[in-house]
């Protein structure tokens, strides 16, 4: 009877090894990089290179027709576009939330100037249904793009949006002479949902 228990016990061990040994061998198929994504799947974020954590904040701007189809409050988020590219897109304050943004903002002319760095807060931006509408009212028929500067607050490391107006396409130009105008996108207090 103690031959077939020590048997047992060395049985035991044996197959213990084997699993362990094997265990630790899995990991060497798949590859020594284990911080890569999981794939490259097109909705699947991409690591940044640079300018994650600083950088200087660039003008946005989208075209009149596609601010003219707002209708509500709309809340910015901001999404990175690619290694140093750090734009807005919008979303509708209304029911039922779709997935996809109403409104995209893309990378505009000339640097700002405005930095982000540690400590700075990347929230919502928003802008009421009532700054909507006076910003449809003034470009109407008059301006074919709408511009948005970043810009500093009073409260430190948040940042804000000035609104601007022009006909000139707002691609990379070292300056453009803007129409003022007292609208910003502001910042969103955070709130319970």
């Amino acid at each position: 009877m103690s031959k077939y228990f020590n048997l047992c016990r060395w049985l035991s061990f044996f197959l213990s090894g084997i699993f362990l040994i094997s265990a630790c061998n899995d990991d060497d198929t798949k590859g020594s990089n284990t911080n890569s994504p999981p794939s490259t799947d097109e909705k699947a974020p991409q690591v940044a290179k640079v300018g994650l954590t600083g950088g200087t904040l660039d003008a946005l701007y989208t075209d009149s027709a596609s601010f003219n189809k707002l209708k509500h409050k709309v809340v910015f988020s901001f999404v990175f576009r690619g290694d140093d590219i750090l734009t807005l897109d919008g979303w509708e304050d209304k029911n039922p939330f779709d997935p996809d943004p109403n409104i995209e903002l893309y990378q505009g002319y000339a640097v700002t100037g405005v930095n982000y760095g540690l400590g700075t807060y990347f929230g919502d931006i928003v802008l009421g249904a009532d700054d909507v509408n006076q910003i449809q009212r003034e470009i109407k028929n008059k301006y074919k793009y709408v511009l948005f500067t970043p810009n500093t607050t009073d409260v430190p490391n948040h940042i804000r949006y000035k609104i601007s107006y022009s006909n000139i396409k707002p691609e990379k130009v070292e300056t453009l002479i803007l129409p003022a105008s007292e609208l910003y996108a502001n910042p969103s207090p955070p709130r319970a949902y």
